[in-house]
């Protein structure tokens, strides 16, 4: 960091040790201040000054958040650290935003989000993605790209949650969709929690049944390829951005691109189940009903074999897409 933008690590220290309010400005354009904020709820963050109206994209992270603030009739943007034991460790990377956005005249959304993805490179351990995370990854940007085929990038991008939180992997217009992948020869899918096949109120759930198999055909699928197509699809922007998050927080990372070389296609064609009552499924009121105690189970996870289940026909256009991307096998 130049010392002559920032105060140096040191310094910085020194505000925290003095358990006083601070705000320190930046120079540079847009203006933006590192700010200390002490006392029972504690704050250290980067304030930016912003649009009338802009607002922040959230991101999921347990002691770090984004949020839109009015201070003396002015509009900001602000990412803020919410742990005081982590503000001097943090402040690297307070700083690190600020010159992606005056320096580099990044968005504050563009340069919170590639900040935070250095960061995670920098502390991952693993060199590659497990075949789980890659055939799930692939099975979704199938799903993706098939909704953008019907809808457009933009909606099919902004269905897609990033946000670990959300049951469903997709929510488009009136109906929520789980999208489940497989390469073994039976359709069986692992079924993460009680929750995950329960639908939301007055919103009907499909489930998406992907069975993939490797290939040596090159016009078959490879991961970073889907992802390159869905990127051009997309574009840049907020929604762009948005679905960064998300290939993050599904484990894509850029370096994986060389190690990452198998090529996949379907096994055999991919389902689509509408999860109502006679669905095989286990919820916690399935268990509550059958008398079982759950107050100590703290987690649910069950294999799904649906090789011999009938599936259903969707009648919307959209979920025909996103069930034939590609082709059908």
């Amino acid at each position: 960091m130049s010392s002559e933008r920032h105060l140096s690590a040191v310094g910085f220290e020194g505000e925290l040790a003095a358990h006083a309010p601070l705000e320190r400005p930046i120079p540079g354009s847009p203006s933006a201040s590192i700010f200390i904020t002490p006392g029972a709820a504690p704050e250290a963050g980067l304030r930016v000054a912003c649009a009338a109206g802009a607002q922040a994209s959230p991101i999921d992270l347990e002691h770090v958040k984004t949020r839109s603030v009015r201070r003396r009739g002015e509009d900001y943007l602000e990412i803020v650290v919410s742990r005081a034991d982590l503000f001097l460790e943090a402040y690297p990377m307070l700083c690190a935003v600020a010159d992606r956005i005056q320096v580099d005249a990044l968005s504050f959304d563009e340069a919170v989000g590639r900040t935070l993805r250095r960061m995670g490179q920098l502390l991952r351990r693993e060199s590659a993605l497990t075949t789980e995370q890659e055939i799930g990854l692939v099975g979704e940007l199938l799903v993706f790209l098939g909704l953008a085929n019907e809808l457009g990038a933009t909606e099919a991008a902004r269905a897609w949650h990033s946000d670990s939180l959300e049951e469903h992997d997709f929510s488009v217009r009136d109906t929520d969709i789980e999208v489940k992948t497989t390469s073994g020869e039976r359709r069986t899918h692992w079924i993460q929690s009680l929750t995950q096949l329960v639908e939301s109120p007055d919103r009907p759930l499909w489930l998406i049944s992907h069975q993939l198999t490797k290939t040596s055909d090159t016009a078959g699928w490879r991961l970073p390829k889907l992802i390159e197509r869905a990127r051009q699809a997309i574009g840049s922007g907020v929604v762009r951005d948005a679905f960064e998050a998300h290939l993050f927080g599904a484990g894509w990372r850029e370096d994986y691109e060389e190690t990452c070389r198998t090529h996949w296609t379907r096994r055999a064609p991919s389902l689509a189940f509408l999860v109502k009552e006679s669905f095989p499924r286990l919820t916690a009121d399935m268990l509550h009903a059958a008398g079982a105690s759950m107050d100590r189970v703290q987690e649910v996870k069950y294999k799904l074999d649906l090789s011999e289940v009938l599936a259903d026909a969707p009648s919307l256009g959209y979920l025909q897409s996103a069930l034939t991307y590609g082709g059908r096998a």
